[in-house]
């Protein structure tokens, strides 16, 4: 039985699928998810966490680090574990605390066992290679 190709439907000059557009949008705006949504691939999702102290990452895509209290110590997972992950990780504050980023075990950043975020508004974009953690 050949497959028949579905086209979409047509509502007040807008296709259909907007519309399930829209209540993925909603769905994961209510997770507290935050979403834009991009002309060439529909909706974009980032995953958006605010810290004042350490944390593993997880799913998180962006991670607002507020160090007014204190350092934080923002822990990756392992690389080979997270292929082609791509975090971002960013300093809010002012203050002399910083941002220290740690790989897992004995995987590293570009060479580097730790990376230091010392400047406000600073935001490296860390990536996994399989095996150890890439700034891009």
């Amino acid at each position: 039985m050949p497959l028949e190709v579905m086209r979409p439907k047509w509502r007040a000059g807008r296709p259909w699928a907007p519309d399930f557009a829209d209540v993925i949008e909603e769905d994961l705006e209510r997770r507290g998810v935050v979403t834009t949504t991009d002309t060439k691939y529909g909706i974009v999702a980032l995953v958006v966490s605010s810290i004042t102290t350490h944390i593993t990452l997880d799913n998180e895509d962006l991670v607002l680090c507020d160090c007014s209290s204190g350092g934080i110590t923002v822990s990756l997972p392992s690389a080979a574990t997270k292929l082609g992950k791509e975090y971002r990780i960013k300093k809010i504050d002012s203050s002399r605390n910083v941002v220290t980023i740690d790989p897992y075990s004995i995987e590293t950043i570009d060479g580097e066992e730790k990376l230091i975020i010392d400047y406000q508004y600073n935001s490296p974009n860390i990536c996994s290679d399989d095996s150890n953690w890439v700034l891009i």
